[in-house]
């Protein structure tokens, strides 16, 4: 008897042992420890400069270079299609048109459309008046060179050209940059045409008046 009790003893003890350690919590091992450690002391990843998309530019930068080819064309229809539109306009103004066609070849030198918003008030007022008026075509003639067709290779080697106005236009060559009577560069290069070659640039030339049209 006492035997059997002795047995149920050991089995009620090797029972309740076994149910304090189903009970007690279970130890994270090491790895698991340092994998939240991981998970819970990195720093949140920021985003450098390199991932962020690029903001838009916000520099005009005039009219494109055409993709078209002008190279069959007439000057004046050249420069339509390069997008010279306002320069063209004028030159429909005044009449010109037709003494570009008949005396080429030319080389022009062209202001851009947005450049046109540099003009003086008062150049601006006197174009906007009279396209045809003597001063406006004067200061138009004065953006062709007579006779010539230069790239702007050649262009390096001149120190002045003579215009259709009869007037002189001064080169100036520096490292990288060409300019025409000195603050006006060449921005858009030796564009051809059939009877010419133009070269856009970034400022139109001095405007005059004529004492003799006031």
């Amino acid at each position: 008897m006492k035997r059997v009790l002795s047995i149920l003893a050991i089995l009620l003890l090797a029972a309740t042992v076994s149910l304090l350690l189903l009970r007690r919590p279970a130890h994270p091992s090491s790895a698991t420890i340092k994998a939240d450690t991981a998970t819970t002391d990195a720093p949140a990843e920021t985003p450098t400069m390199t991932d962020a998309a690029p903001s838009p530019s916000t520099e005009s930068a005039g009219p494109p270079a055409t993709t078209e080819d002008v190279s069959q064309l007439q000057l004046v229809d050249a420069l339509h299609h390069a997008g010279f539109t306002r320069f063209v306009a004028l030159l429909n103004a005044s009449g010109l048109t037709k003494t570009l066609a008949e005396g080429g070849p030319h080389t022009c030198f062209v202001p851009t459309d947005p450049s046109f918003d540099q003009l003086p008030e008062h150049a601006r007022q006197r174009i906007s008046k009279d396209p045809s008026d003597p001063s406006v075509v004067a200061w138009l003639k004065y953006h062709f060179a007579q006779g010539e067709q230069l790239d702007t290779q050649a262009l390096g080697l001149e120190r002045g050209l003579l215009t259709l106005d009869g007037r002189m236009l001064t080169i100036w060559v520096t490292p990288g940059k060409i300019r025409i009577d000195k603050h006006a560069e060449i921005v858009r290069p030796d564009i051809r045409a059939a009877d010419g070659i133009i070269h856009g640039i970034g400022a139109p030339l001095e405007f005059r008046e004529d004492p003799a049209t006031e």
